[in-house]
């Protein structure tokens, strides 16, 4: 639960992105996420810093869901271009 709902505050967009931030970590690293272990997770980019965005104590530093699905879709597209470009350079598989 976002911190901010524990004290009190109203549930919204924010909180929705902080409880995505908590379950990458858990999925990450099969533990349940602390705040202060947060940054010593490994996880590749850009999902590392989309999860310590997410994780910002105050809602209103925390990234959209369309800033997280534009910066996950990003690198996605960088993804795919680099392997695209890599099985362009291997020689073809013998038959």
């Amino acid at each position: 639960m976002a911190p901010g709902v524990l004290r009190g505050a109203p549930a919204g967009r924010a909180a929705d992105v902080y409880g995505w931030a908590v379950v990458m970590l858990y999925a990450a690293s099969g533990r349940p996420p602390c705040q202060r272990r947060a940054h010593t997770v490994q996880l590749p980019e850009p999902l590392h810093a989309l999860v310590n965005a997410g994780l910002a104590e105050r809602p209103e530093e925390r990234p959209t869901a369309r800033d997280l699905q534009l910066g996950l879709l990003e690198h996605r597209a960088d993804h795919v271009s680099l392997m695209e470009a890599g099985s362009r350079t291997r020689a073809p598989s013998p038959p």
